[in-house]
């Protein structure tokens, strides 16, 4: 039986670790990453409940990333206009200023864990990937409601 989770798993763990050197130097957490380039792509808000549904994280490691995030400027949060209750995440010029430096990074990152492929070897590992992506995810969505 192959354990293509163990190997997604390591590869995880050694981009979190890749990231940690990364982003040292912009005051920006490994995990991080994501919620400035989801942001920067909803520029006009998203909630913070919603944010933990894209991301597949749960909303408390959201709150408390937001607050990070909040501190370091790269977002910042208004009361959510359509819920009182709620509110809505946005991101900041730093966080855009920033995006361009995430991408870049990751670029790397993608280029040094596909070294010895070819391109279309690296076509095939993507729509493979995506399909594993979209099959965790979807289970995810259908099973589990925080």
């Amino acid at each position: 039986m192959a354990r293509i989770t163990r190997w997604i798993s390591i590869t995880e763990r050694c981009a979190m670790l890749y990231r940690n050197i990364a982003f040292k130097d912009i005051d920006l957490l490994p995990s991080h990453h994501m919620y400035i380039y989801y942001l920067c792509n909803h520029p006009d808000g998203v909630s913070q409940d919603a944010l933990a549904k894209k991301v597949y994280v749960n909303k408390s490691n959201v709150a408390r990333s937001i607050k990070t995030l909040i501190d370091a400027g790269f977002v910042y949060r208004e009361k959510n206009l359509d819920d009182k209750r709620a509110y809505k995440v946005y991101p900041t010029k730093k966080a855009f200023d920033t995006l361009p430096y995430i991408k870049e990074t990751m670029g790397k990152f993608n280029e040094i864990i596909t070294s010895g492929l070819n391109e279309e070897d690296k076509d095939k590992l993507n729509e493979l990937l995506t399909i594993v992506a979209n099959n965790a995810s979807s289970y995810i969505d259908q099973h589990y409601e925080e």
